[in-house]
């Protein structure tokens, strides 16, 4: 594990934010940018990715909202988009349902 992965581990908290990761880790996904010494990287795990799609997804968004969103208005990239769209309003079902059976049983 490199020191990038394990920072993205820190910054990656929530039940919710660790399914989107994996899901989009396992979709390929990576970003590129500079780390806080400012030197460029590439292909880094796709932290900053995950905490937008949690916001996005905090907005209630329909799959079509959704998939317009991962698609970045790449109408050749709908129909990935739409099975990751999809993946993803599970997760959150999923997600949404296991904080709630915590809740009903005192958990937190």
């Amino acid at each position: 594990m490199t020191a990038r992965d394990s920072q993205a581990e820190r910054q990656i908290n929530t039940p919710l934010q660790k399914a989107l990761f994996k899901l989009l880790c396992e979709y390929g996904a990576s970003e590129d940018g500079r780390d806080a010494e400012g030197r460029p990287f590439s292909n880094g795990p796709p932290v900053v990715a995950t905490h937008m799609l949690e916001m996005v997804l905090r907005t209630g968004p329909s799959e079509d909202q959704l998939v317009h969103f991962l698609a970045q208005g790449n109408r050749t990239s709908w129909e990935q988009a739409r099975r990751l769209a999809r993946q993803i309003l599970a997760l959150v079902k999923l997600v949404s349902r296991a904080r709630s059976g915590r809740r009903d049983r005192g958990g937190a």
